[in-house]
């Protein structure tokens, strides 16, 4: 009876876990999925051994990013077209252009769709993304992958932090000692002295977006970090404090 009590508060902790960083890594998998990228019999393993500390979140996402990552297929009928510049490879649709859609700011490492557009080539969503789920014509998206080349591309971070002196500096150091570009931040400080950061930064993808995330929590007084949008970045009060 102990044994299955404590099986279920594992479980739960685990899908806890799991379902988090899922969620900041914008990844769309479920856990049966996860389990059997992990070499689980079941979710319900993967879950438990998760919550028991059998199995480090860490390890988890580092597998989901080198599965995540591009890689040639075995066989295809006809070469696809690849634009290294956006680092997108467009199958069976012609000579069109690509570009990555601002509304949801896919990255490697997330499942993306195609919609063709007028006049601006194929935009490029994630798959979740709410203006591909609700478009009227589904006929005009096509299916997309990430080519193979490491291109560099802006993510929105946002940081909930507790405003202390050299927060920011501590924060900027650590972006920079993974080697990662910081083209802009915004900080907008809250009446509890706690504070937002929104940061764009450069990444080559999933995988070093996760390390970076696991990073930026050790830094003292930050206690969330996540992605963010564009939208959201832009409904940050106008006094607060930018720079490039």
């Amino acid at each position: 009876w102990f044994r299955k009590q404590e099986r279920g508060a594992n479980i739960q902790r685990g899908r806890e876990l799991l379902g988090k960083e899922l969620r900041r890594l914008g990844l769309k998998m479920d856990e049966e999925q996860v389990a059997a990228l992990l070499k689980y019999d079941t979710g319900a393993e993967l879950l438990a051994s998760l919550g028991s500390g059998g199995v480090s979140i860490a390890q988890v996402t580092a597998k989901l990013a080198a599965q995540q990552e591009p890689s040639p297929p075995e066989h295809l009928p006809s070469p696809p077209l690849t634009w290294p510049s956006a680092g997108i490879e467009v199958l069976g649709v012609g000579d069109l252009l690509t570009h990555i859609s601002r509304c949801c700011n896919p990255i490697p490492g997330n499942e993306i769709v195609g919609y063709i557009t007028r006049g601006r080539g194929v935009s490029v969503h994630r798959a979740d993304c709410g203006n591909v789920i609700n478009e009227d014509e589904k006929e005009r998206l096509v299916q997309v992958d990430w080519g193979k080349s490491k291109t560099l591309h802006p993510v929105r971070l946002h940081v909930e932090a507790w405003d202390r002196v050299g927060l920011l500096r501590d924060i900027t150091t650590l972006v920079s000692q993974d080697k990662v570009n910081i083209a802009s931040m915004v900080t907008t400080e809250h009446e509890d002295s706690s504070c937002s950061v929104y940061l764009t930064i450069y990444t080559t993808g999933v995988g070093q977006l996760s390390r970076l995330f696991s990073r930026m929590k050790g830094v003292e007084g930050v206690y969330s970090v996540s992605r963010s949008t564009f939208e959201e970045e832009a409904q940050v009060p106008s006094n607060s404090r930018s720079q490039s």
